[in-house]
């Protein structure tokens, strides 16, 4: 006679645990208690940001380079915009990094350290 397959692991109390893992669970764990895993979940597509970003720039470099044909100055002009832009927002620190800490959490979300 052959009993069922307890398929909703209801009697766990009732299973025999390996030799192995009766080794593992007795090991004495030390070591880096700092290390932990993590696994990177993006809640903002970056790429669609980078586009956005992108016609930003072109608009403003559009209106202010004297030619639109030349990446080079487009690139240079926007480097320029964006760094003055990012610089004087980051006079205020505190606030710049609670922003940053801000919009990091709204993008990347860590799993549970094991």
């Amino acid at each position: 006679m052959t009993t069922s397959i307890d398929r909703n692991n209801k009697h766990q109390g009732r299973a025999q645990c390996s030799e192995f893992w009766n080794i593992v669970q007795g090991l004495n764990w030390t070591g880096l208690e700092e290390l932990r895993r993590e696994k990177i979940t993006l809640h903002k597509d970056i790429v669609a940001l980078r586009k956005q970003a992108r016609g930003f720039y072109m608009s403003i470099a559009a209106s202010c380079v004297r030619n639109v044909e030349d990446i080079n100055e487009i690139i240079l002009y926007s480097q320029e915009v964006i760094e003055q832009d990012l610089r004087d927002f980051f006079k205020d620190k505190v606030k710049f990094i609670q922003r940053m800490k801000k919009k990091r959490n709204e993008i990347v979300v860590d799993t549970v350290p094991f």
